[in-house]
């Protein structure tokens, strides 16, 4: 298992704070049948160790989904979908449940499969107390022994050999290799010295990997002069071997956004002494937990390589909708790319966009470093909707009932009242850009207009002469073959002159002509000038200026009116809400529009009253008796009937005057419409009304009931 040795408590510190977030409550079916594994067994809390995974799985079944969630609070009331997990088995880390632990470091964990929830699982995270591994001292192996030596007079000794029985006495010069703890480095080096004999060499350190020599006095040095006058005891030299300074290297593996691999994200190079033990090597990446890893001792040869992995943090990215709806939390490794979130929605109000922190902010295209809460920023509609609800009075009694309910919209905040009085209703203004109310002028050049005075050049009228042509000399004639009736400009041979001297025509005399028109045609003019009334032209102008007139057509306005152009039209007002021929607009209510749609009014009206006229008793060409019912349309007149009946002696009305029909025979309820029924009273004709359907020509043959009169 990868490890690392960060204190947990002081990361958990770090990294424990963050806002309380309104995350969507899941609907639950929960089951005690949906467990939860570790290993074989079923688990209801786990610890998790700062520097370790624990793998946690569910039953698994190939036609299944699902989804593993963490707990966004302590009492389990809120979940998150952790981000791309979705199989039967989960790994968790600390990186994984950082951003959502509480302060006793302890958060909890459930699995829904299909629609299935398990029970929560309670994840404390604990320090780890592992140890790192066994310091390997591998500078021993690298190392070989070599045997030194020495020249005397010269004659060759070995260190470890012993001289020759000698007849006289003699002396060691040794001089010994070793480690600080006092064990052999190298083989020493020994020469023997003939009493009071003198001794001069310089002895060069052998060289050992990872190792640097040191004399008694601690100073490094890589060789040893000996010059001894006269040698008269043994003499002894100690040199001993310091670690040096190595390199070993340390390879960062940052984990991947999408799955649990890992990647080089970084090598460096560093320097330690020889067998001692690496140094802190993990470093700070934002985003990311190192996990624990083997700090090695720092071999001889800078063959020592480091692996440091760092798993990704988990983080919230939650949404404050201000009372809409439509986007859900993310939670999600650092990294992880972030798809559309969707847009909000809110009754009334228009999305206008993510506020973090209060300003303006898109969301971003990865999951961020930490936990963040991005609001949602609305602006009302320019209208509201305002719901019409009309009641109509019953035609029995004087409650009222529900008749339609229409919806209009109207600019918010302002008071609606429902009036029948074609009510202008729309949320616009009627406007119209005008130039004093609605622009800015805005150019910078000076409006002109050019007058007599600006035009300087002091010409009416153009004669051309001599000086508007090129080449002209003097006077001259022409000679044959010049035109009877020449034009000004018109170019000939001088007369006596060669065929190569020419003249030239300007107002009815010849001048010698040098210029390139070659006889027979006419010379242009070189002035510029047209001959005739003088037209001005910009070369005429003298005043310097342009000539220039503010418009919005040239530009020079700017629009800054924020209204908009709007004509009212019928749209714009409301329409009368019940037939007048039946009801009596009786009162409204008042409401301030909300902006979200929710007004409601309430109007009510009464029913029109309609009168039944009966005219019975015919007599002398005349009807004698006239009675009448006035009431609501719609309701029971059967009583007033019966008796105005009993009264004509006949229930037999026709709706003419000559009783010649359409007839009826019964009035139970006040009909819609005003109206005279006429009943001439019994004449022998009179028997049975009878009620006929239409048949399927279209003919009224199918006979339904019959009535007695």
């Amino acid at each position: 298992m990868k490890r690392f040795n960060k204190l947990v408590a002081t990361v958990l510190c770090s990294l424990m704070v963050f806002t309380s977030f309104n995350l969507n409550v899941f609907a639950e079916n929960t089951s005690d049948e949906l467990e939860i594994y570790s290993g074989s067994s079923i688990v209801s809390e786990i610890v998790l160790p700062s520097d370790e995974k624990v793998e946690l799985q569910t039953s698994y079944d190939d036609n299944s989904k699902y989804q593993w969630q963490l707990a966004t609070d302590s009492n389990k009331t809120s979940w998150v979908n952790i981000y791309d997990q979705r199989g039967y088995s989960i790994n968790l880390s600390y990186a994984m449940v950082s951003s959502l632990l509480d302060s006793t470091a302890t958060t909890y964990v459930r699995v829904i499969k299909d629609e299935v929830v398990s029970q929560p699982v309670k994840v404390t995270v604990v320090q780890s107390n592992k140890q790192s591994g066994e310091v390997v001292d591998s500078a021993a192996s690298a190392f070989r022994m070599l045997k030194s030596t020495n020249k005397i007079n010269g004659a060759t000794y070995s260190a470890e050999q012993p001289l020759a029985d000698e007849q006289y006495n003699s002396y060691n010069i040794v001089v010994n290799y070793v480690y600080e703890d006092g064990s052999t480095a190298f083989d020493s080096y020994a020469a023997n010295i003939e009493e009071n004999g003198s001794f001069t060499t310089t002895v060069t350190f052998p060289t050992i990997v990872g190792y640097l020599p040191y004399n008694f006095e601690d100073k490094q040095i890589n060789k040893l002069d000996i010059n001894i006058e006269k040698v008269t005891s043994d003499i002894t030299y100690t040199i001993t071997y310091k670690p040096a300074e190595v390199k070993y290297t340390v390879i960062h593996m940052l984990q991947n956004a999408l799955d649990d691999n890992y990647e080089i994200h970084e090598t460096e190079i560093k320097e330690g002494l020889t067998n001692s033990t690496v140094e802190n090597c993990a470093k700070s990446y934002a985003g990311f937990t190192a996990l624990l890893y083997e700090k090695v001792n720092i071999a001889a040869d800078g063959s020592t390589t480091v692996t440091v992995y760092y798993d990704r943090n988990y983080y919230l990215l939650n949404f404050d909708l201000d009372g809409g709806y439509g986007v859900e939390p993310i939670y999600a490794r650092y990294g992880t790319k972030i798809n559309d979130v969707g847009t909000p929605i809110k009754a009334g109000y228009i999305f206008n966009g993510w506020l973090y922190k209060d300003e303006e902010a898109d969301i971003p295209e990865t999951i961020p470093a930490e936990n963040r809460t991005y609001k949602a920023n609305w602006k009302t509609n320019s209208t509201a909707k305002v719901t019409i609800v009309f009641w109509g009075e019953n035609a029995n009694d004087e409650d009222y009932s529900y008749i339609k309910s229409p919806s209009v919209y109207v600019k918010p905040a302002t008071e609606f009242t429902y009036k029948e009085d074609g009510t202008l209703i729309c949320a616009l203004e009627a406007h119209s850009h005008s130039i004093d109310e609605c622009y800015t002028l805005t150019c910078t050049k000076g409006e002109h207009t050019h007058s007599k005075t600006c035009y300087t050049c002091d010409e009416t009228y153009h004669t051309h002469d001599k000086s508007c042509y090129a080449g002209v000399g003097d006077a001259s004639y022409a000679g044959i073959g010049a035109p009877l009736f020449p034009s000004n400009g018109d170019v000939a041979r001088e007369a006596g002159g060669s065929r190569y001297e020419k003249v030239i025509y300007i107002n009815g005399k010849w001048y010698k002509y040098t210029g390139n028109t070659e006889i027979g045609n006419i010379a242009p003019t070189t002035c510029g000038k047209t001959e005739g009334p003088h037209t001005h032209t910009d070369a005429c102008l003298g005043c310097g200026k342009v000539e220039h007139t503010h418009s919005i057509d040239n530009g020079c306005y700017t629009l800054t009116c924020t209204k908009a152009v709007h004509t009212h039209t019928s749209d714009c007002s409301m329409s009368s809400g019940l037939d007048s021929n039946l009801w009596t607009f009786v009162k409204s209510d008042t409401v301030t529009v909300e902006a979200d749609g929710s007004s409601v009014v309430n109007v009510y009206y009464d029913r029109t009253e309609k009168t039944l006229t009966f005219k019975y008793k015919y007599q002398n060409n005349k009807y004698q008796s006239t009675e009448t019912i006035t009431a609501k349309w719609g309701s029971n007149i059967s009583k007033q009937y019966k008796e105005i009946a009993a009264n004509a002696g006949s229930t037999f009305w026709s709706a003419t005057n000559d009783g010649e029909g359409p007839y009826t025979n019964y009035f139970g309820v006040m009909p819609e419409v005003s109206a005279t029924y006429y009943n001439r009273g019994k004449t022998g004709d009179e028997g049975t009304m009878t009620y006929l359907g239409q048949d399927l020509n279209g003919d009224y043959t199918v006979k339904l009931f019959e009535v007695p009169n």
